[in-house]
């Protein structure tokens, strides 16, 4: 019965991880894009400062919970 709850446990752990890998290589990308678009002069500075205030915040929530539920 403990292996079966540390293999539930570690099974649920590993999906919140791979959840998190992939928002945060969502959130990388982004970032991409907008200094792509700021280097077309598609967007100006403050949104681009904006956004990527936004996106470092997430960022840090994001490693945040990586680190601190290890």
């Amino acid at each position: 019965m403990l292996h079966h709850e540390f293999d539930r446990l570690m099974a649920a752990e590993t999906d919140e991880l791979e959840r998190l890998t992939t928002h945060r290589d969502r959130l990388e990308h982004e970032q991409d894009r907008l200094m792509q678009a700021h280097y077309a002069d598609a967007i100006p500075l403050p949104v681009l400062k904006r956004e990527q205030d936004r996106i470092l915040g997430e960022l840090g929530v994001r490693n945040g919970s990586v680190t601190t539920d290890r």
